[in-house]
């Protein structure tokens, strides 16, 4: 007959093995003081990076007149550069990701700003606007947003589970094209965190 004590520490390694799969299944959080009465809270990963200083974000609004393209560069240095796009337009407007574009003349440089306004880490990743282009390289992204095809402006791509990890050292050419008869304004907003 099975010991109790043997039955005992079966059971507990049962229950152990169990915590750690569940455990397993949650997203990565971080554990952060707030420095008031002890107050520990959790966070996900995303958001510690705005904590840690590594998160980024640049925005701005663009008028383009009907058939009119505006495009964006953004050039990824050595860290990893997971990055998220949100943009709007009030008429139809078709938006492209093109990877390992090739540039003659970088455009015009937009300021990143760190969403940690306390820390003064500048990103490796650098955006610019109205780029010279010799080639778009690889499509690896289209969508259509606005007017009738969403029936009113709103995010192209929602946070979190579109998150697009970009490669190091790599140009990117974010394609805005208005579709619409009529001039319209789109606004955008790029996020990232660098590791």
């Amino acid at each position: 007959m099975i010991n109790k004590k043997v039955l005992l520490i079966i059971l507990l390694l049962f229950i152990l093995s169990i915590c750690i799969v569940v455990y397993a299944s949650f997203p990565p959080t971080s554990t952060v003081s707030t420095g008031m009465n002890d107050t520990v809270i959790s966070i996900n990963y995303p958001y510690n990076q705005i904590h840690l200083g590594n998160h980024f974000m640049v925005t701005g609004i663009t008028t383009l007149g009907s058939g009119a393209s505006n495009q964006c560069l953004i050039q990824t240095g050595l860290k990893t550069v997971e990055f998220i796009i949100i943009i709007s337009s009030e008429v139809d407007t078709k938006f492209e990701i093109y990877e390992g574009a090739v540039i003659s003349s970088n455009g015009t440089a937009i300021t990143a700003f760190n969403n940690n306004r306390n820390s003064n880490t500048t990103p490796t990743c650098s955006v610019f606007n109205g780029p010279t282009i010799t080639s778009y390289g690889t499509n690896i992204f289209n969508a259509t947003t606005g007017g009738a095809t969403t029936k009113s402006g709103g995010g192209l791509i929602h946070r979190s589970d579109q998150e697009i990890i970009l490669k190091p050292n790599t140009n990117y050419i974010i394609n805005g094209t208005n579709l619409g008869t009529t001039s319209e304004i789109c606004s955008h907003q790029y996020q990232w965190y660098e590791g």
